[in-house]
């Protein structure tokens, strides 16, 4: 690590809601790939059920900090309430249901973001590489779409918006913090609109190790987030039929 780099303080800020083996695979291969210090892991449990993931502490080799909510309050109102936890300037994301397969992905994660201050995260999941990808030159990443801006309806919302996303990347801590405190209807979706108001973009890296892109992929796409313990409904933003279509031009 260069000197410039000890410079860098990362937070591994962590949202999970009642998968334990899931969540247990995915510390496990972050500890496995991850070579760069993380000065603390601030991991956030949701599903309200009581010392779920104290494990946690066993498998992490670094500082950490568990925060459980007494009942089920969603992924958005959880990052609102323990993001403000965050002590260093810069945080990776990381949701309960990854796996990671390659090593290095926050030191090119600070190689790319140095590269252009307009780049709000680097995504690191081998699925999203199926985004639409737009060549910028840089010898590191793409930058990525919502959709193929040829293929867009431009009498239908915004067309092609850059992206943003909670999957795992590495970003500033000010990105983090965007719309906060939230709307009951904010989502990433509104996220990503302030994400264009700003003129920043999201890229993916183009690394590929045993040919597979990226560094991690989503291993829980067939054991989703459920309403767990009686817990009230979370509400969305399709609950408020004025914000269901909100647009760049409404924020």
């Amino acid at each position: 690590m260069t000197e410039k780099d000890s410079f860098h303080e990362v937070t591994l800020f962590i949202t999970s809601c009642g998968r334990p083996n899931l969540l247990k695979t995915t510390l496990e291969s972050f500890v496995k790939y991850n070579t760069y210090p993380i000065k603390e892991v601030i991991l956030c449990e949701d599903s309200g059920f009581p010392e779920i993931v104290d494990f946690a502490k066993d498998i992490l080799p670094y500082p950490t900090h568990l925060c459980y909510n007494k009942e089920r309050i969603g992924q958005m109102k959880t990052i609102e309430k323990y993001i403000k936890l965050v002590k260093t300037p810069y945080v990776f994301h990381l949701e309960d249901d990854y796996e990671f397969f390659d090593y290095g992905f926050i030191e090119l994660s600070f190689k790319i973001l140095e590269s252009d201050s307009a780049i709000s995260q680097v995504l690191l999941q081998d699925e999203q590489h199926d985004f639409y990808k737009v060549d910028i030159g840089n010898p590191l990443c793409y930058k990525i779409l919502t959709n193929d801006p040829r293929m867009t309806d431009s009498n239908y919302g915004d067309g092609a918006l850059n992206v943003f996303s909670w999957r795992p990347s590495l970003k500033k801590l000010e990105i983090c913090l965007l719309r906060i405190p939230y709307e009951l209807w904010d989502d990433e979706y509104t996220i990503e609109l302030e994400i264009n108001k700003l003129g920043k973009y999201a890229v993916i890296t183009k690394n590929i190790k045993n040919g597979k892109k990226g560094f991690c992929s989503h291993i829980g796409k067939n054991d989703h987030v459920r309403n767990l313990n009686g817990n009230k409904k979370i509400l969305g933003r399709g609950d408020f039929p004025d914000k269901r279509h909100i647009r760049l031009k409404d924020l």
